[in-house]
């Protein structure tokens, strides 16, 4: 895989957690019924959760593994393990985590509109072959 590759999993795993942390400080100020709660937390939050964890640790195994000197990416790190211990330790807030949504979200949104097309073209479809075809070439397949 090549180098642009490798970084757009890995903003995409800290946009899934910036994502995720989102929807859950917007599903904690929603004013809900008991039951809706219940509901919520076990197939939304729950899965959500651990999903995000996983993406966290994607993204953290990536930056350290493939792409060291990547400082976007170090920040990302630095600012999700930060999250994941306030929250840890019982001082995270809706505030805290709507802060630290809008801060990764717009690095990985600078990432994916601005800063990618800097690495080169996407990588191509595994079995695409096809070359565009220029006006000699189809005359030539059409046999005129």
């Amino acid at each position: 895989m090549n180098e642009r590759g490798i970084r757009d999993r890995a903003y995409g795993c800290f946009l899934f957690c910036g994502l995720a942390a989102l929807l859950g400080s917007l599903m904690e100020i929603i004013q809900k019924s008991e039951g809706t709660t219940v509901l919520l937390g076990f197939f939304v939050a729950i899965p959500l959760a651990l999903m995000s964890i996983a993406a966290l640790i994607g993204g953290l195994a990536l930056w350290i593994i493939r792409l060291p000197n990547d400082w976007r990416l170090a920040g990302l790190s630095g600012t999700s393990v930060l999250f994941v211990a306030t929250l840890l330790t019982g001082f995270g807030s809706i505030v805290i985590a709507f802060i630290y949504a809008f801060v990764v979200v717009a690095t990985c949104g600078v990432w994916f509109v601005i800063l990618r097309n800097r690495y080169g073209a996407a990588p191509a479809a595994a079995g695409d072959t096809a070359q565009p075809a220029d006006a000699a070439d189809v005359k030539t397949r059409r046999g005129s």
